[in-house]
């Protein structure tokens, strides 16, 4: 049994301010940011709802009025006749899409040597005939006191040359003459030309 006198020991009564009660000052502020982001989101709904509707929402043909053309019945008969119908392309083959392509085949190829053709003459033999600008080394010649000399079909003129001759109004003059392959000078850059081979400059 308590008394008037009995002192009673003081209860919890919050105080604004106090560190003791700062759980409820922080649920106060939740609820205000929780608001405010509902808001601002509803916000950015309405403004993307409305967005939405205005861009797709009206078609290009609303307030159109067809266009009505009269036209000659001659004219319209030659356009039919006219028109054009586009054939549809022929089928590409898989396998040529899909086929492997072997990596080590270069792409490029060097370029083609000159062929040299030779054609029959009237008396039985042969003529090699070679293209412009083309040098043919047909044979080499070893005579019995030991000299070698190199024998070239150049353009249509055959020339027998020795070593240190040079093909008349070219650049191509004879370096050295080997048992099997001569070594020519084309101004400053060395050629060597084996028997059967050609080159063009």
């Amino acid at each position: 049994m308590v008394d008037q006198m009995t002192p009673m020991p003081p209860q919890d009564v919050p105080v604004p301010g106090d560190p003791a009660n700062s759980a409820a000052g922080s649920q106060g502020k939740r609820v205000v940011i929780i608001v405010i982001a509902v808001i601002a989101f509803l916000v950015v709904a309405a403004v993307a709802a409305w967005a939405f509707t205005s861009f797709f929402g009206t078609s290009a043909d609303d307030g159109v009025e067809p266009m009505v053309t009269q036209s000659d019945t001659s004219s319209t008969e030659s356009s039919a006749e006219e028109k054009y119908v586009p054939s549809s392309p022929k089928p590409v083959e898989l396998k040529s899409v899909f086929t492997f392509r072997p990596i080590f085949t270069p792409l490029a190829f060097p370029p083609e040597e000159p062929e040299v053709g030779t054609t029959t003459g009237t008396d039985g033999g042969t003529t090699t005939v070679v293209t412009s600008g083309t040098l043919y080394l047909r044979a080499i010649l070893v005579f019995d006191d030991g000299h070698s000399e190199a024998d070239f079909l150049y353009g249509d003129t055959n020339y027998v040359l020795a070593v240190g001759e040079r093909i008349p109004d070219t650049p191509w003059e004879v370096l050295s003459i080997g048992t099997n392959s001569v070594v020519m000078l084309y101004g400053d850059t060395q050629v060597t030309l084996i028997a059967g081979q050609t080159i063009t400059k």
